[in-house]
């Protein structure tokens, strides 16, 4: 006996409705006005709605039917393989509210379901399940670099369904699940912003100095005792190192490269988190930090804080945070960033006394956001062990009699 026999199956073309993006022209792009949602700008889930491009509010109306509305569900058609999971062809993601009115582009497939059969929210987690994403990419075609899927095989991608009200009870498990992830994320990003505002406050406005002494210095008044000198006087900036495509896989020690995690490698280039910088590409001087015990490519910089000058990476993150990056960007066709380049910045050092104190701080924010991020992996592991057994009937949410439906 099965545990899902009072399932009914379905292929997926049955039970949703589903629509092609718009292949847009970049000769109508601009820096503001109508968002335009690309499968470089999907998240893991979501969408880095700052990451848009844009085109004129007068032309809305002529691609209304591409408007995106709240909780649609996008499906990459175009993409990478496994080995390089932020990019991964077939990413399924949901609209944010904040996404709501943008327009959807070419190589995104846009899921409605029928709301009589199934539930929005349970065909997101469906599709989110690995059974789908095996399917997906059993199906997948393309070369060396660059994957691609049919709507076709999406279609007829079959899976077995409960009732509506047992779908409902099944995707409000997951929907808590990840609105808890996101509550820290907001968190994080606030105690990131306040990290920032600090800084700013100490090292740029000087405001807790106002009544000790200032000098002249290359970057204007500073407090005496303070130091200004060229970055490299202070960090060791080196490149990463070249890791082949090839050998990166779904698991092992992650992999840094210009847009972030890419991947997993067998082996680790550095033991503590390090403070990195992209030096190649359309992300040109975004920074960011690795997790310890992490691969770091040559497509960024690695900016190491010299232990006989005291410097810390609370710090230098933080500065190179506030500091102007794109003055040191050279090349058009393919912009980057170069040790010789970057050698140049001017770099402002504290005190002893000030930098322990401001190292204080920021590692108590520093903690909280990490205490965050591994409460969101424990989440994450609990909703992807969930997923498939609560999706295929394995386990069965408890339903009351009179709440029971036929399919």
């Amino acid at each position: 006996m099965s545990f899902n026999e009072d399932w009914k199956e379905y292929k997926l073309e049955n039970l949703i409705k589903m629509q092609k993006g718009f292949a847009f022209k970049s000769k109508d792009y601009q820096e503001d006005g109508v968002k335009i949602v690309k499968v470089s700008n999907f998240t893991d889930d979501s969408i880095d709605i700052n990451s848009c491009t844009h085109i004129s509010e007068n032309k809305k109306n002529k691609y209304k039917k591409y408007i995106l509305e709240n909780n649609d569900i996008l499906i990459s058609t175009v993409g990478s393989w496994p080995s390089n999971p932020k990019s991964v062809v077939g990413k399924v993601i949901r609209v944010p509210i904040e996404a709501k009115g943008s327009l959807l582009n070419q190589n995104i497939v846009r899921l409605k379901s029928k709301p009589e059969k199934l539930s929005q929210l349970f065909l997101y987690y469906i599709l989110r399940n690995k059974d789908f994403k095996n399917y997906i990419i059993s199906g997948a075609r393309g070369s060396a670099n660059q994957a691609s899927i049919t709507l076709k095989s999406i279609r007829n991608y079959k899976f077995r369904l409960p009732s509506l009200r047992e779908q409902e009870e099944i995707a409000d498990i997951f929907f808590a699940i990840d609105k808890k992830i996101e509550n820290n994320n907001k968190m994080n990003k606030t105690l990131e912003e306040m990290a920032q505002v600090i800084y700013k406050n100490w090292f740029v406005d000087f405001e807790p100095f106002q009544e000790e002494e200032f000098v002249e210095s290359e970057l204007g008044m500073i407090p005496e005792g303070w130091k200004v000198g060229y970055i490299d006087e202070f960090i060791n900036i080196t490149y990463g190192k070249n890791l082949a495509k090839k050998n990166m896989s779904g698991s092992g020690y992650k992999v840094f490269s210009a847009s972030g995690l890419v991947g997993y490698h067998k082996e680790f280039l550095y033991k503590e988190p390090q403070v990195l910088m992209t030096c190649r590409g359309s992300g040109c001087g975004d920074i960011y930090e690795s997790t310890p015990k992490s691969f770091v490519t040559n497509n960024c910089l690695v900016f190491e804080a010299d232990e006989d000058t005291k410097i810390n990476r609370f710090y230098l993150k933080q500065f190179l945070l506030n500091s102007n990056r794109d003055q040191f960007i050279t090349g058009s066709a393919q912009p980057q960033i170069t040790i010789t380049n970057i050698s140049k910045m001017k770099m402002l050092v504290p005190d002893q006394k000030t930098l322990d104190k401001f190292t204080k701080i920021i590692k108590k924010l520093n903690n909280k956001i990490n205490i965050n991020k591994r409460e969101n992996q424990t989440l994450k592991k609990l909703r992807d062990s969930l997923l498939p057994k609560l999706m295929s009937g394995e386990i069965r949410v408890p339903l009351d009699k009179d709440e029971k439906e036929v399919n």
